[in-house]
């Protein structure tokens, strides 16, 4: 594939985020043997379902949350993307330490993610982000 093929990849996987069409992009877009990794969380998530997990978690704290893409670096088989994440927090939202309720709150976060493909679909993502930057903007720390 050519580098900007994989851009395109990895750009429809968060077009697909901002359509909610996960399950789509999870079965088209994810390699079966996917790793992703959520860096702050400290947690691993494995093949399509494992993806849809971690990016469904958002998606149930933040219905109404959106990326937009600001920046994407392509090296061979290796993007780099960087993104603003935005969302209202009016469901539940599941973290390694438990669960957090609701809050109502806005929430604007800035994301980077290092992805590598392997023909044609996302085989390894680490995903980067302030994770206490999120607890603040929930109101959970000062």
């Amino acid at each position: 594939m050519t580098l900007q093929d994989n851009a395109q990849v990895v750009l429809d996987l968060y077009e697909a985020f901002n359509k909610r069409e996960i399950a789509h992009a999870a079965s088209t877009l994810i390699a079966d043997s996917v790793e992703w990794v959520s860096v702050p969380f400290g947690t691993t998530f494995h093949g399509p379902e494992g993806y849809r997990q971690f990016v469904e978690g958002w998606a149930t704290a933040m219905p109404d949350s959106t990326v937009d893409v600001t920046r994407v670096i392509v090296n061979g088989d290796s993007v780099v993307t960087e993104f603003t994440g935005r969302g209202t927090h009016t469901g539940p939202f599941i973290t390694p330490a438990g669960e957090i309720p609701p809050t109502g709150r806005q929430v604007e976060l800035q994301f980077c993610e290092v992805l590598q493909l392997r023909d044609g679909k996302v085989a390894r993502g680490h995903s980067y982000f302030d994770s206490t930057t999120v607890l603040r903007q929930l109101g959970l720390i000062p």
